[in-house]
């Protein structure tokens, strides 16, 4: 069974310079992943990315594309109050006072004044739920039930070395993460 890749791309730097190795064909990387690049690069839009982003995101859209890799920008989508930013959700949510709103990262202090963060869920709601999905699709990856026979893909990010303790391991019997930084 041929193992298929695809990345999470953000727009940052790590998963920028990830895709123009990637696109270059670069050996340093091609060394360490294999020979293999992704087919499919993803772009969770939450709508409130800072405009440097943005703009670096169209620039590398157009190079991954001319590279025959596929692009797809995705978004959370919102039944009941259409596409909105994940700022304009929490805020329209609770203007409305409802609840189960998507919270974004936000810090306490701990007992030695160190930042804490507490619970979020908006990475999982504007982020992980919509890429998972769409790369299930993309990848014809069937609805899991006793046993997996579908292909196996391997889902690249953009964290390096120094952010080593937010890597983990796939609990998903379709893909492996993969860290080529």
């Amino acid at each position: 069974m041929t193992m298929k890749d695809y990345m999470s791309f953000g727009g940052g730097v790590q998963s920028t310079a990830i895709a123009l190795l990637a696109i270059n064909k670069d050996p340093r990387l091609l060394e360490v992943t294999d020979g293999r690049v992704p087919e499919l690069y993803l772009f969770a839009d939450t709508g409130d990315e800072p405009q440097d982003v943005y703009e670096n995101v169209a620039l590398m859209r157009q190079k991954i594309e001319a590279s025959g890799a596929a692009y797809m920008e995705v978004a959370r989508p919102d039944r009941k109050y259409g596409d909105l930013s994940l700022s304009d959700h929490i805020l329209t949510r609770l203007n409305a006072e409802e609840r189960g709103i998507s919270l974004p990262p936000m810090f306490v202090a701990d007992k030695t004044g160190k930042a804490m963060p507490v619970f979020r869920s908006c990475t999982q709601d504007y982020k992980v739920n919509i890429l998972d999905k769409t790369a299930k699709a993309y990848f014809s990856i069937p609805r899991m039930r006793k046993g997996f026979t579908g292909p196996k893909v391997r889902h690249w990010y953009g964290i390096s070395l120094d952010e080593v303790s937010r890597t983990r391991t796939s609990q998903d019997v379709w893909r492996d993460f993969y860290y080529p930084l």
